[in-house]
């Protein structure tokens, strides 16, 4: 009896070791079986004949318990079998989902770039002349400093069709043959970080479609001779630029 006792709590223990993260599941059904052990323990070490038949029908309801307590820890194997499989499926998922997210979120920040972006309109063909005007209003190109009595930036306004049309502003900078800008003014460009004195706003109604837009700017002081730079703005953006030689 001793020796078929010694076996099954070998065996117990092996189970109970081979199955040690379901401990906390099984601990009352393990009390159990500890208390019955205990009390065959008892009877055997009585060794009357009496307590020995005892000790014979309580080892067989104890071997009985274990069978339960094995299918019990068999079961209860499947279903977190089953739990980590579900949840490698989820986490699984959720990788998925979350790169997908981010793929989203890089795609609509490239879009609001891309959208940003095309809201600047371009200026195309630019050229900066002088000119001189006769009596009769008729004006005449001349590169003669001492002649000039306008200077004139010709450009088009490139077809947009992600920017809203309607009325938008463009700022022309004219830098004199000293570097300086030529304007009278301290206003700045908008949205423009580096503040940028301009020489003159011009407001074009734009249509979204290929606009040719003229400003002028009569001279202040006469034109001196040397090279002027011409650098047309939008939305804070430098979007055209020419130069012009006055002798």
């Amino acid at each position: 009896m001793q020796v078929q006792l010694n076996q099954f709590k070998n065996d117990f223990e092996k189970v109970k070791s081979e199955n040690s993260d379901l401990q906390n599941q099984m601990t009352e059904k393990d009390e159990q079986i500890k208390a019955k052990v205990a009390e065959i323990q008892k009877l055997i070490l009585l060794g009357g004949p009496a307590q020995i038949a005892r000790a014979k029908a309580e080892l067989a309801k104890l071997k009985e318990m274990n069978d339960v307590y094995v299918l019990q820890i068999d079961s209860l194997n499947t279903v977190n079998a089953k739990l980590q499989a579900e949840n490698q499926t989820l986490n699984s998922t959720l990788t998925q989902e979350r790169a997908r997210s981010n793929s989203l979120t890089d795609e609509n920040s490239r879009l609001a770039t891309k959208v940003s972006a095309g809201s600047i309109l371009k200026a195309m063909n630019v050229t900066t002349e002088g000119l001189r005007f006769k009596s009769n209003g008729k004006s005449i190109v001349t590169n003669k400093a001492k002649q000039v009595m306008q200077m004139r930036t010709h450009f088009v306004l490139a077809e947009n069709h992600v920017i809203d049309n309607g009325a938008v502003d463009i700022y022309l900078r004219v830098l004199g043959p000293d570097g300086n800008v030529m304007t009278s003014s301290t206003e700045t460009i908008p949205n423009n970080t580096q503040n940028l004195i301009f020489t003159k706003r011009q407001s074009v109604e734009y249509n979204n479609s290929d606009t040719p837009v003229d400003i002028e700017l009569a001279k202040g002081s006469q034109f001196v001779k040397g090279a002027y730079n011409v650098e047309i703005y939008h939305s804070g953006v430098l979007i055209g630029r020419s130069k012009i030689d006055l002798k």
